[in-house]
């Protein structure tokens, strides 16, 4: 679906079966104009009870530092909301894998440079997409409806039922 309820934002892994409709008798009547707004309503509120949440998008850091400056890196990753995934040594350098949220890193290089005195290397890659926490989730939904124009209170279920 191009946008959903909570944020008017794309949602993901949604399937929607109709199992009966009934339509005007009358061929001109019964057409798009007559079937979206329906269906539309009805997909908005199965959607709203299934308690949705919003996803995010999480990439893979890999740092190479030399050993005086892994706790900076791994410092920097947690503070972050990133996860530790892998630590190997390999002579004086350590590399470090983790995963930390997108909306997280951009001030990224800033902080890795400041924290490490400029001797780490690292590069990001897309990973997966993973839930908001539930802590962050009421204000991520707000920022984008406020950034979006919207209302800061998304809609319930209620509000599509008739």
């Amino acid at each position: 679906m191009k946008e959903g309820p909570i944020a008017y934002e794309q949602i993901r892994g949604l399937k929607v079966k109709i199992t009966d409709v009934a339509l005007h008798e009358d061929p001109v009547h019964r057409g798009p104009a007559q079937i979206m707004p329906m269906t539309r309503r009805a997909m908005f509120t199965g959607f709203l009870e299934a308690q949705p949440t919003l996803l995010e998008p999480v990439q893979k850091i890999t740092t190479r530092v030399p050993n005086d400056f892994l706790g900076a890196v791994t410092s920097v990753i947690t503070q972050k909301r990133g996860k530790i995934v892998a630590v190997d040594q390999k002579g004086n350098l350590v590399s470090v894998v983790g995963d930390i949220p997108t909306a997280e890193s951009f001030d990224l290089s800033e902080v890795m440079r400041s924290q490490t005195q400029g001797r780490a290397f690292w590069g990001l890659e897309f990973a997966r997409w993973s839930p908001v926490p539930q802590s962050l989730l009421q204000s991520v939904v707000e920022g984008i409806r406020k950034r979006k124009g919207l209302s800061l209170e998304p809609p319930k279920a209620s509000d599509f039922a008739e």
